[in-house]
């Protein structure tokens, strides 16, 4: 096994491939604070068959889709193996003690080939994006984001409309990198009488709102 390698989903890159890991901070709504780190890593390699003669059925493009499936299906296991990047491999999805991507991660992006040399050999580039929580707590499950904003309307009698809008989001995950199954682990809905915003002596609340996000990992509220 070399030192320097990236596996994905049970496929292994060859070594030597070029390995470029790009990272962006993500803030909160509010500007305020990082809710985590947004990671775009690009393989680019040439995938060949070593054993393959010019009357060989099997040609790099039966190779490549033997990988393609494994390379395009989301939320798998991710390790980097390269100590330009991290002190010993970054493995996510691996199990539960491993960092795991919190919004339903690892994504691949692009699968792109070009067939070099006929058909022996072919120019692979492959691009996944994840997103880790790398706050001091670490983690990969609890609330990754709550901010709200209070609007006022006051009428010519003096009386008072307080409207309080606002977004919780939390950190979700796969059960497994290592299966299919895509059973929603964390629900946004569990959290909700976690917002709870007391009203000022006189007022009367008239109406609440909570509407989910399809992935049930985010909430807005009014």
């Amino acid at each position: 096994m070399p030192k320097s390698f990236v596996k994905y989903n049970g496929f292994t890159f060859p070594d030597r491939s070029n390995i470029r890991v790009n990272s962006n901070f993500v803030y909160d709504g509010a500007g305020r604070t990082v809710i985590g780190t947004r990671y775009v890593l690009t393989v680019s390699t040439i995938i060949t068959d070593d054993a393959a003669t010019l009357t060989d059925l099997k040609t790099s493009g039966t190779i490549v889709e033997d990988i393609r499936k494994k390379l395009s299906l989301p939320g798998k296991t991710l390790e980097i193996h390269h100590d330009g990047f991290a002190v010993g491999p970054l493995q996510i999805n691996l199990g539960q003690s491993s960092p795991r991507d919190i919004e339903w991660g690892p994504k691949p992006r692009v699968l792109s080939w070009v067939p070099i040399g006929d058909t022996m050999s072919c120019e692979v580039v492959w691009e996944c994006e994840f997103m880790l929580k790398e706050c001091e707590s670490g983690g990969h499950d609890g609330v990754k984001e709550f901010n709200y904003s209070v609007a006022f309307s006051m009428d010519s009698m003096g009386f008072t409309v307080r409207r309080i809008s606002g977004h919780i989001s939390i950190a979700n995950t796969r059960v497994d990198g290592n299966s299919n199954d895509n059973t929603i682990v964390h629900n946004i809905d569990t959290y909700r009488d976690f917002v709870v915003i007391e009203k000022p002596a006189n007022f009367m609340r008239t109406t609440a709102d909570w509407e989910v996000s399809e992935d049930r990992s985010s909430a807005r509220f009014t």
